[in-house]
C-alpha cells in the first residue's frame, strides 16, 4: 500500500505505552516510527506493517511475525533490538 494512503500512527499511543512521535521511513512491508516509551522515558523505534496488507494476504502476517522473531534473536550494534510485539488496530507492531 502506498504511504500516501496509509493512516499515520503519528500522534497515537500504541498499547497504552508507546507515544508515536514521527514517521522515520517506509519499506515494502510497512512503516517505521520514532516513539517515546512512556514507562522508561526513552526513545524506541516501532515497525508496523501496512494496514490492510495482513487482511488481504494472511501469509504476510506470518512472514512479519517470523521476521520479528528472527530479529529478536540477533545481537549486533548495527541491528535494532526487538523488545516487544503488541497489537494496534488489528496489526502487529514491534
Amino acid at each position: 500500500m502506498p504511504p500516501d494512503q496509509t493512516p499515520s500512527l503519528t500522534g497515537q499511543t500504541v498499547d497504552g505505552r508507546y507515544e508515536v512521535k514521527r514517521l522515520l521511513g517506509t519499506g515494502g512491508m510497512g512503516e517505521v516510527y520514532l516513539a517515546l516509551d512512556q514507562r522508561t522515558g526513552g526513545p524506541v523505534v516501532l515497525k508496523a506493517p501496512w494496514p490492510g496488507m495482513l487482511i488481504d494476504d494472511p501469509s504476510l502476517r506470518k512472514r512479519f511475525i517470523r521476521e520479528i522473531r528472527t530479529m529478536s534473536r540477533l545481537d549486533h550494534p548495527n541491528i535494532i533490538k526487538v523488545y516487544d510485539v503488541v497489537e494496534h488496530e488489528g496489526r502487529p507492531v514491534a
